[in-house]
């Protein structure tokens, strides 16, 4: 079996588990997710992840830089996890660095890296630099409450026919591989029809 095929069946079983056990608690949702510039400003906009995604983590920075340029802006990255079992331990090492108060530095130093490969041994070296204790870490990725997070966000993607990372919703308009320009199009227009 190749390994778009796994891929295909591993997103194909994040669904079907979402749809039989429900979506996570809103609070269990909001706990673990990451926002970049004020949370009550008025336009999100919604980034979709990988952490084994090369352009995610040369586009990233740009658009991190972008939202804080602008107080009516913020952003909500929502990993999906769709290149192979090490984005998903990726994955879930972000969503347990939260319990250590560490949710934003794993995600940087995850976005940082730039080997070819991302291994438990690279993750778990990455969560030390980052001050990230790996027991601690380790025990709470054992939990395994994070496959729902993770469908969750999947499932937003697919309703808009995602097939790739890094991809963007902004107010309804969705954006797969776009240049910052056109997501700064997509805001302005957003903006102004918000009487922003």
């Amino acid at each position: 079996m190749g390994h778009h095929q796994r891929v295909l069946i591993a997103m194909f079983i994040a669904c079907t588990t979402l749809f039989i056990s429900g979506a996570s608690k809103a609070e269990d949702a909001g706990k673990f997710s990451l926002i970049y510039g004020d949370v009550d400003a008025p336009l999100s906009i919604i980034e979709f992840t990988d952490y084994q995604c090369p352009v995610c983590k040369v586009f990233h920075p740009k658009v991190v830089s972008y939202v804080h340029t602008d107080k009516r802006l913020k952003l909500d990255v929502k990993e999906i996890a769709i290149l192979g079992p090490q984005s998903v331990n990726a994955a879930y090492a972000a969503f347990a660095a939260t319990n250590q108060n560490k949710r934003k530095a794993m995600h940087e130093g995850l976005m940082s890296y730039r080997g070819s490969s991302l291994s438990d041994r690279i993750i778990f070296g990455i969560a030390a630099y980052q001050g990230v204790h790996p027991d601690i870490l380790q025990k709470d990725i054992d939990t395994d409450r994070f496959d729902k997070i993770l469908a969750a966000n999947l499932k937003i993607g697919l309703s808009y026919r995602i097939t790739g990372t890094p991809a963007f919703l902004i107010d309804g308009t969705f954006l797969q591989g776009p240049t910052l320009e056109q997501i700064k199009d997509v805001v302005n227009a957003a903006l102004s029809k918000r009487g922003l």
